[in-house]
């Protein structure tokens, strides 16, 4: 089952996001360690400055407890399942739901915000490199890549070419 846990703009401050971010260099150790949890069979890690998200397909009937226990560790912090609205996790078709959101850039700061396609893409790379992509992520990424691109190319989303960067640049002119 595709599961998600998703820290983000909408649900946390950002001290809170910043705290379990991953860089580059940290992602394919944290997709490793990821994929030896018991019953993860897959796993993507989308981590940028709005968002950190951890997307793990397998059969691991207490996979929140586990990503919890993962995150916490990896960043030697404490998050707990108690914890106020800061985190999120879904399931199934609405974690599915949820990635194309992502995409499209509907679920970004900055509606239809363009940079989150590369930012999957890069994303995409570094768990293909760590072979922790396999049929069901592959797919999902690819059907969200392909939802993205319809929704940039056949609405007044695909309009927007701002960046929270270049939208902070104007403002302050």
């Amino acid at each position: 089952m595709l599961s998600v846990l998703t820290i983000n703009h909408n649900n946390s401050d950002i001290s809170f996001l910043e705290s379990f971010s991953f860089n580059k260099d940290s992602i394919p150790i944290a997709l490793k360690q990821l994929n030896s949890i018991e019953g993860v069979e897959e796993a993507f890690i989308l981590s940028t400055c709005n968002r950190v998200e951890i997307y793990v397909s397998g059969n691991n009937k207490n996979i929140d407890s586990e990503i919890i226990k993962f995150i916490s560790n990896f960043h030697n912090i404490s998050i707990s399942k108690k914890a106020p609205i800061t985190y999120q996790f879904m399931y199934g078709k609405d974690a599915a739901y949820h990635f194309i959101k992502v995409a499209s850039g509907s679920d970004s700061m900055l509606l239809g915000e363009p940079q989150i396609i590369n930012q999957i893409k890069e994303s995409y790379k570094i768990a293909t490199n760590c072979n922790t992509i396999g049929k069901s992520l592959h797919k999902l990424i690819q059907v969200a890549l392909f939802a993205a691109k319809k929704v940039r190319s056949d609405t007044s989303l695909g309009n927007r070419v701002d960046s929270i960067g270049s939208l902070v640049t104007k403002l302050s002119k």
